[in-house]
């Protein structure tokens, strides 16, 4: 069920009025929001509804298990070693088979992945975490199939972690709706993101590039890499604002999940602003559990790259993405080495602009095997755009570099838009948003929007 399609406004709207009708009783909205969750899967497929369900009970009988008599370190292993079967079943079987030549096949494993298959195990490794370390109590079942299955965050995240989310999930409290005008705000700015913004880019600049980078010259390369950077960032960044949007007029609050990441100075700072549910999540489940930074730098840097390259793996088992896994490992690592080495303050003005230019293009860089359908794809669009000779500068390359140049003007537009949207009269803030949508149902190129971090 597409978030922009007639059938999901519909299913919102009796969802929406339903929910506040029962707002005296939390209990009562629990179920409504779990029975809502399980149809926005079983739109999609019912096989996929049952493998969410039957992990869920697994997850919670772990759970339990963790709450009161087992060694939680070993329900914690359990929980781990059952998210990589389920990954390896789901999303790697084929490439696995392809890659060790296996002399047999499973049908049965020859399914679609399952919607929103690595949102709730990953869901499901922080359910366990917090239970095992007591940092939350056990919740009931049907909370806990809840955090589960939450609609909104299912698809393409943000990340839920369990002490965040389960604490609004409590039936000891009423929930409010606080926050109407930031969430009409926020599904508006998603519309204009996903639709106008996104969309534009991909059906102008994208796909026939990448497609066949040998047709195209080297400016024409670069424009397409500089637009698949601003594609991904508003495709995904525009579903969190939806998604965030949704859940605030359901009274939750999600996680943040960006932070103008081309803003970002340095690659670290990246990885602070960039898909923050999930950088957070490598760090307090991969890298720290590694050791992290407790041990000698040479260690330290060791546990960034295997986090960074299993970061990639996640993303798809194509040397494409292990390639850009580990070059963001490898981009942490020089930059850390750098700091450690040169002297000079890293806050100037000065330096803040450079680092800024040179942090862009090397996300860039990246974004060329993140982008690119294989290995050889990405090589050919390198090696075309190494040919110096072969550059223009023409209206699209002058575009995209003034966006960068502009960047932080448009982020304090922003800013100010958000700020004025607060004045206004709630009852006022669905107009743009049915405004907008009517425009990009009319009017918007290429029909309605894929989410880009659904494939994930």
């Amino acid at each position: 069920m597409n978030l922009f399609s007639l059938e999901f406004i519909g299913f919102f709207l009796v969802l929406f009025f339903g929910y506040w009708l029962v707002a005296p009783r939390p209990g009562m909205q629990n179920l409504l929001l779990l029975c809502a969750s399980y149809i926005f899967v079983i739109w999609s497929s019912p096989l996929f509804a049952g493998i969410l369900l039957g992990y869920s009970i697994i997850i919670y009988g772990l759970g339990y298990l963790a709450n009161k008599w087992i060694n939680s370190k070993w329900t914690i292993a359990l929980a781990w070693l059952l998210v990589v079967l389920m990954f390896i079943t789901f999303k790697y079987y084929g490439a696995l088979r392809e890659a060790l030549i296996l002399p047999f096949d499973l049908p049965v494993l020859n399914i679609l992945m399952p919607l929103g298959l690595s949102f709730y195990l990953f869901n499901s490794l922080s359910f366990m975490v917090s239970i095992a370390k007591r940092q939350i109590a056990l919740p009931t079942f049907l909370d806990a199939l809840l955090y589960m299955s939450f609609f909104p965050t299912l698809v393409a995240g943000p990340i839920n972690r369990a002490s965040q989310l389960l604490p609004q999930l409590d039936t000891a409290t009423p929930r409010r709706l606080t926050e109407k005008k930031r969430a009409f705000f926020l599904i508006t700015l998603g519309i204009i993101k996903i639709f106008f913004l996104s969309s534009a880019l991909d059906e102008n600049y994208i796909s026939n590039v990448f497609s066949a980078p040998q047709d195209f010259d080297a400016s024409t390369n670069v424009i397409a890499v500089y637009a698949w950077a601003w594609h991904i960032y508003f495709n995904f960044s525009g579903y969190t604002n939806l998604v965030t949007g949704i859940s605030l007029l359901l009274g939750i609050q999600i996680a943040k999940n960006f932070d103008h990441p081309y803003l970002a100075t340095n690659p670290e700072n990246f990885w602070k602003r960039w898909h923050i549910s999930l950088s957070e999540f490598i760090k307090d489940y991969i890298y720290i559990p590694l050791g992290g930074n407790r041990c000698c730098w040479l260690r330290a840097q060791c546990n960034i790259f295997a986090a960074m390259t299993l970061s990639g793996i996640w993303h798809g088992a194509g040397y494409n993405f292990i390639v850009w896994g580990m070059l963001h490992g490898l981009g942490l690592i020089v930059y850390k080495l750098i700091k450690k080495i040169l002297p000079f303050k890293t806050s100037t003005t000065v330096t803040r602009a450079v680092g800024r230019v040179i942090t862009f293009h090397f996300i860039c860089f990246t974004w060329i095997f993140f982008r690119a359908a294989d290995w050889n794809t990405a090589w050919l669009m390198i090696d075309k755009i190494r040919h110096l000779n072969d550059w223009t500068i023409n209206t699209p390359f002058i575009v995209f570099n003034a966006l960068l140049i502009f960047y932080p003007a448009l982020v304090a537009v922003r800013n100010k838009l958000a700020a004025a949207s607060r004045e206004i009269e709630w009852y006022w803030m669905p107009v743009p948003v049915v405004l907008s949508l009517a425009i990009a149902f009319f009017f918007a190129p290429g029909g309605i929007p894929g989410v880009i971090y659904a494939a994930f």
